[in-house]
């Protein structure tokens, strides 16, 4: 049997485990996978994601073990996991590599001190992530209190930033821009919006229609966001919101001012813009795929409405 066709053999039972025994049987089958695609990762994440509200916490906890061992893991699901009691998410705090420092971070600030404990273990923390985590748990206050959340982000942006001496030795050389950089300034510079628009979406793996309204929005600000997600430096940005929006940039001011709140956009503000147009994109590919399919009982990917 399949792994599709086990899914529909489990969705086809009306029994109340049958949202524990699919999500399980989503996660063994996907971790049998040497090299998942990313198509792979997507539909898991989904399937999961729809289900999650449903399952026991016995099988929220067996998901996590075994998902801290994958270096695969869906990240959003991850994060939903590593958000749960310690009970559940300890596994994942302790060695998935799906979490960033920005992730483990923002967790003890919701989660406190009992996730600290566990993340304060990770082979892989960096020094500055370990010293904020540390002054926490020293303190016996989360992260999210003010003063110490205000610590915690200046230290993350100092790890972002070109040289930081507390960053991975890869910071030491200059961050390298969007790989789509050129090819999205060569298309902004013939002047055609679709063109453009096309290229953007490419590079932020978004819809054309998400590209158009970022690109379209009178304020610019998601357009300066996702720009800034790609790593380019406020004259790459400039450059390109210039050349698709040239009357907005009539006089000096309006050139300083754009600057200006370009670079006062954090990497994490940006990464979560970007998180959510992505998000957006999967829904309506899911949504035009579950419209198009004429037989419901033969297609594995509607397994995700059984709850």
């Amino acid at each position: 049997m399949t792994a599709s066709q086990d899914f529909r053999h489990i969705a086809e039972k009306h029994d109340a485990s049958r949202a524990d025994r699919l999500f399980r049987a989503a996660i063994s089958a996907f971790c049998a996978l040497t090299r998942p695609s990313r198509r792979d990762i997507i539909q898991l994440e989904e399937l999961c994601l729809q289900l999650y509200d449903n399952v026991s916490e016995d099988s929220r906890r067996y998901v996590s073990a075994v998902l801290s061992e994958s270096k695969f893991a869906p990240p959003a699901l991850v994060r939903r996991l590593a958000g749960e009691r310690i009970e559940i998410a300890a596994p994942l705090l302790l060695k998935s590599n799906a979490l960033t420092d920005v992730d483990l971070v923002a967790l003890v600030g919701r989660r406190g001190a009992s996730h600290a404990r566990v993340i304060i273990q990770r082979k892989d923390l960096t020094p500055t992530t370990a010293v904020l985590i540390e002054k926490a748990l020293l303190s016996r206050q989360r992260l999210a209190k003010p003063g110490i959340a205000e610590a915690a982000r200046e230290s993350l942006r100092a790890m972002m930033q070109p040289g930081s001496p507390a960053g991975p030795a890869a910071a030491t050389q200059p961050d390298p821009a969007h790989p789509a950089y050129e090819t999205l300034r060569a298309t902004a510079l013939t002047g055609s919006l679709p063109f453009f628009e096309t290229a953007l979406a490419e590079a932020l793996e978004i819809e054309g229609g998400q590209a158009h309204s970022i690109v379209a929005s009178s304020d610019k600000r998601d357009f300066s966001r996702v720009l800034k997600a790609l790593r380019l430096i406020p004259e790459q940005a400039f450059l390109l919101v210039a050349a698709t929006f040239p009357a907005g940039f009539g006089h000096a001011q309006a050139i300083q001012s754009f600057v200006s709140r370009y670079e006062a956009i954090s990497p994490e503000e940006a990464a979560a813009t970007l998180r959510l147009y992505q998000a957006d994109a999967v829904f309506a590919g899911v949504s035009r795929r579950l419209a198009g399919n004429g037989n419901a009982a033969s297609q594995p990917q509607r397994a995700h409405q059984v709850a």
